[in-house]
């Protein structure tokens, strides 16, 4: 994964929503589903290409382990990575590749140790953090903010892997509940920023969001556009879609135009508005 393009704006609309889970406890339960993909593995699964370009499963997993032994304070591998690596795009990119390159040949089974005891070494620290340190100025992926917006994007970045992982091996699964929830929030808070600046919409537009099944995000371009708890009267379009692709889609793991005809998304309204809206939807780079 990439930089989160994510706005100040975004935050607040994320920090209005009512604190139902610590993040430490969220962060926990992901660790633990993202375990249990993981330990389930087959030998060929490993190899699995997954929606991610140049990365299989074993790719993911080094990316998570990596970004996780970053935050412990262990040494970056000294690995170089190839300057005609396509899929790599930023400087938070190739740090992600390093370590996936520096886990490349490692013995499945080595990996998981690894990711285990990593995941306790960071549990362990940021439960003595406390709320002090959780609170604390930390550069995070989508600008200034606190450790704890930090390790909620670490919640929607180890999912957004998860299920990666789960798509590239056939086993659908965890797509409801409170991790889901935060990944979810993530994308919500991108949404203005979406419609507003990639998009460019024009004074007064308004879109509505239906995740089916999960939540409706209502959207407007009033001066700024922002996130709105309800629009005074129907929206230009309505676009509504499930929640693995609703993510995949902000994810950049698939586009409209690698969907095909096989979309998965209803649009009412203006189709035009709709289509541009899903086509500048990722929220990653």
């Amino acid at each position: 994964m990439g930089l989160l393009i994510v706005t100040a704006d975004a935050v607040a609309s994320i920090e209005t929503r009512e604190a139902w889970m610590d993040v430490v406890e969220l962060l926990s339960r992901e660790f633990d589903q993202f375990g249990d993909v993981i330990g389930r593995l087959g030998e060929a699964d490993w190899r699995r290409e997954t929606d991610l370009p140049g990365w299989d499963v074993q790719a993911c997993v080094a990316h998570v382990v990596g970004t996780e032994m970053m935050l412990a304070g262990h040494e970056m591998p000294s690995t170089e990575v190839a300057v005609d690596t396509k899929h790599v795009k930023n400087a938070i990119g190739e740090a992600n590749e390093r370590w996936v390159l520096h886990y490349r040949e490692i013995a499945p089974g080595r990996l998981v140790s690894e990711y285990e005891a990593v995941v306790e070494e960071r549990l362990t620290a940021l439960h003595e953090m406390g709320s002090g340190g959780l609170n604390a100025d930390s550069w995070t992926p989508r600008g200034p903010g606190t450790y704890r917006d930090f390790m909620e994007i670490r919640v929607f970045d180890v999912w957004m892997h998860e299920q990666d992982i789960r798509r590239a091996i056939g086993i659908p699964g965890h797509l409801s509940g409170p991790v889901v929830e935060r990944a979810l929030d993530e994308i919500e808070g991108a949404l203005g920023f979406v419609v507003g600046k990639k998009v460019g919409a024009a004074q007064g537009s308004s879109a509505v969001f239906v995740v089916t099944g999960e939540r409706e995000i209502s959207v407007l371009v009033d001066g700024r556009t922002r996130v709105v708890e309800a629009l005074d009267g129907p929206a230009d379009v309505r676009i509504e879609m499930g929640a693995e692709l609703f993510t995949m889609l902000a994810g950049g793991r698939t586009s409209l135009d690698h969907l095909g005809g096989e979309l998965g998304v209803e649009i009412t309204g203006d189709g035009e508005f709709g289509r541009r809206i899903l086509d500048e939807f990722a929220i990653v780079i």
